[in-house]
């Protein structure tokens, strides 16, 4: 008895060892377009580490943990003034998918977004962002 219950005690700690690992994992979008939504999805969620997870840190000198911070994606400027949408990463939450572009790099795509805005009594406003994606077997995953 005292062997079956510690053969059942190891599968659970090996088995909740492979969920938090799964649970820090990467993450991938479908495509291109989709990526959009969700990543607007988890900007409004406020949803710093799941979207962390969604990025492909090879080469770079960032880590996950760096980057699943607010300041990261949505930085503060000094005064408190409203930033500028160059630097919310991946883009600010309400821009649209408007295209994909090809890179030189056969793997990496920059998604182009945009918003516009009609205050009325003249013309929109636009404003336009883009950021990168790479494809992997898995999926795809931003760049910073």
């Amino acid at each position: 008895m005292k062997a079956w219950l510690f053969l059942l005690s190891l599968l659970l700690v090996s088995t909740a060892g492979l969920s938090h690992a799964a649970e820090d994992g990467p993450l991938y979008f479908a495509t291109p377009e989709a990526s959009v939504d969700q990543i607007t999805a988890l900007l409004k969620a406020k949803d710093w580490k799941q979207l962390a997870r969604h990025y492909d840190l090879s080469g770079s000198k960032l880590t996950h943990a760096e980057i699943a911070r607010e300041d990261y994606f949505q930085p503060k400027t000094p005064g408190g003034g409203m930033p500028d949408f160059a630097e919310k990463k991946p883009f600010p939450i309400g821009f649209k998918f408007i295209e994909v572009e090809k890179t030189p790099d056969a793997a990496v795509v920059q998604v182009n977004v945009g918003i516009e805005i009609d205050q009325g009594g003249g013309p929109k406003q636009r404003a336009r962002s883009s950021f990168r994606l790479r494809q992997s077997a898995a999926g795809w995953q931003l760049l910073p």
